[in-house]
């Protein structure tokens, strides 16, 4: 998430720990197609995110989030998409 925010707001009415509106993603589901994946599938889901980390480790955190509104993210490219 820190790759998608620049900032956090202050939203002291706010129920969650964050605002609403500074959650990358809306949901917090991971699907594969329009279905959730099952628990099987977090292997998978790991080993992408993983891979990427070690692409971009070295990067300094403003090309990473260059790169992150430019959809060069972790599951990019793979069957998976964050809800």
């Amino acid at each position: 998430m820190i790759l998608a925010r620049d900032t956090l707001r202050d939203d002291k009415d706010c129920t969650f720990l964050l605002s609403q509106g500074d959650y990358a993603y809306g949901q917090g589901l991971i699907m594969k197609g329009k279905n959730v994946i099952p628990s099987s599938e977090l292997a998978y889901v790991k080993q992408c995110y993983y891979q990427w980390w070690e692409k971009n480790r070295n990067k300094d955190l403003s090309t990473l989030r260059s790169d992150w509104k430019k959809s060069f993210r972790p599951l990019t490219g793979s069957s998976f998409k964050w809800m």
